[in-house]
């Protein structure tokens, strides 16, 4: 009588049926189901469900800085008893629009996991760019100005996506050295004179409503999942230097593309805040506010996690930091506002991502993700 079990294949002609191992037909587990073998993860902690995102952190976090930016407003207004003005002090709003425009750039390439801390640094350039070759041609310095950007974002492409260096300090390298060669393209560091193509003060208010618009409609277009996790594709699940793959590296393409190019048209915009003797200091300078307004928002720090409002309140947060600290003393530099918020950020990326995951029921591994072997049991 035959036998029901399935001899492995290659067997010899004289070799029994009997003599074989066998094997059992099973059915493949179910997607998501609890694998034999495997341990829930240490610590009593679940699963995580990759791409699935919680966003009502994200909303209590932005209305907790609603309230912060209406307490610090309404303290400058009244305690101070003067108006908010550039006449006062010369922050509100040239600056601020110049600080949502860098801080649209950083949250694009935050978002997709590949910071961008070069922005304020090509913005400087982009200004000294657009200086250098007006007397001579107002399209060809934009033109220059961008070209050097694309350059910049194709650097940093090729060290964060071919070369797998971490983003951070791939662009803050290349911001540097475009910083420091950009006099050498146009023979000096043009004075401020030089800038003053047009006055920037009359379009500001308009450029900032501009600006939070673009803020608003890409956190609209993140609330869908799919479009979250094709911006977020890059970011990193397991060992950093594997390979993103195709999505993740055409994500991480196109927002290094975009916030270099978005920074370059900052620079042009509101040139006279991006050019001074030490060219390379005031660039970091703005990279920094702009990491700080943004990570204070609500973007985390990992990337794809974001709420809707948050980057345009972290810029309003900071902007009237900074202008309470210029009104009440000098002594403290603005740039103190934008490490406090970094710090503050990186408390706050570490809530969302403990709230704002949706994890998998407990004893379950999550759907698609590997399962984790036992001790003592054989490698799955």
């Amino acid at each position: 009588m035959a036998n029901d079990s399935l001899t492995q294949p290659g067997a010899g002609p004289g070799t029994s049926e009997q003599d074989e191992p066998t094997k059992q037909l099973t059915a493949p587990p179910e997607p998501g189901a609890p694998v034999a073998g495997a341990v829930p993860p240490a610590g009593g902690a679940v699963a995580e469900v990759d791409g699935h995102d919680r966003l009502g952190v994200h909303f209590v976090w932005e209305a907790v800085l609603a309230l912060a930016v209406v307490a610090v407003g309404a303290a400058l207004h009244f305690g101070v008893g003067v108006r908010f003005g550039i006449a006062e002090v010369p922050f509100l709003p040239q600056s601020a629009a110049l600080l949502g425009l860098l801080a649209v750039a950083m949250a694009w390439s935050v978002r997709a996991a590949v910071p961008n801390l070069a922005v304020g640094l090509i913005a400087m350039s982009s200004s000294v760019l657009l200086a250098g070759y007006a007397e001579t041609s107002v399209p060809l310095g934009i033109g220059v100005a961008l070209t050097a950007a694309v350059g910049a974002a194709a650097l940093i492409t090729i060290l964060t996506v071919a070369l797998r260096a971490p983003a951070w300090a791939a662009s803050l390298a290349v911001g540097v050295v475009v910083a420091a060669g950009t006099p050498l393209l146009v023979g000096r560091v043009p004075s401020a004179g030089l800038l003053r193509l047009y006055d920037p003060s009359r379009y500001t208010p308009h450029i900032f409503a501009g600006v939070a618009a673009i803020s608003l409609l890409a956190g609209l277009l993140c609330l869908f999942g799919p479009i979250r996790r094709a911006v977020g594709a890059a970011r990193t699940t397991g060992n950093p230097p594997e390979p993103r793959g195709a999505g993740g590296g055409f994500a991480a393409t196109l927002a290094i593309l975009g916030s270099c190019l978005v920074a370059a048209g900052a620079g042009m915009l509101l040139p006279r805040y991006t050019v001074g003797p030490q060219a390379a200091v005031i660039g970091t300078e703005w990279s920094l506010y702009a990491l700080g307004a943004v990570l204070i928002g609500g973007v985390s720090l990992y990337g794809r996690r974001g709420g809707l409002f948050g980057t345009m309140l972290g810029v309003l947060l900071l902007g009237q930091l900074m202008e309470a600290s210029m009104r009440v003393s000098r002594d403290l530099h603005p740039v103190a506002y934008a490490a406090a918020a970094i710090v503050v950020g990186l408390v706050v990326t570490r809530l969302i991502e403990r709230f704002g995951a949706r994890r998998a029921p407990a004893g379950e591994a999550a759907p698609g993700s590997p399962p984790v072997a036992a001790p003592g049991s054989p490698a799955l």
